[in-house]
């Protein structure tokens, strides 16, 4: 049985390793965003798409990395980090987190949350 000051790790494709849990007990939770969910939100003119995420409260402040799917391309990574670069908020709220985009990814993007 490991001790209390296990800390298991997982290393992130472009070699950040974060903790699954630290002395701070920050979680590490995956969301998918899915190109044809998102929603165009005509407040404040941007696409916007809510995901549900265990633990997160309104006043979490996740840290987001890209998740590359296993043998991806750096063809497709481009794709994906294009698709990354329109995120423009992120916005907590108990049980979930809502993401804005300038406009609506094409690809699905997977991202590993962490601080939730």
């Amino acid at each position: 049985m490991p001790s209390s000051g296990y800390i298991k790790q997982i290393t992130l494709p472009n070699g950040n390793i974060y903790d699954l849990k630290d002395a701070n007990a920050q979680v590490v939770n995956t969301v998918t965003l899915s190109s044809s969910s998102w929603t165009s939100d005509v407040t404040t003119g941007y696409y916007k798409q809510t995901k549900t995420v265990s633990g997160m409260t309104a006043n979490s402040h996740p840290d987001a990395k890209i998740k590359y799917p296993s043998g991806t391309t750096e063809l497709t990574k481009a794709v994906i980090d294009e698709a990354a670069n329109l995120l423009v908020e992120m916005e907590t709220a108990s049980g979930s987190v809502t993401f804005y985009a300038i406009s609506a990814p094409t690809t699905n993007l997977t991202l590993y949350l962490k601080g939730v």
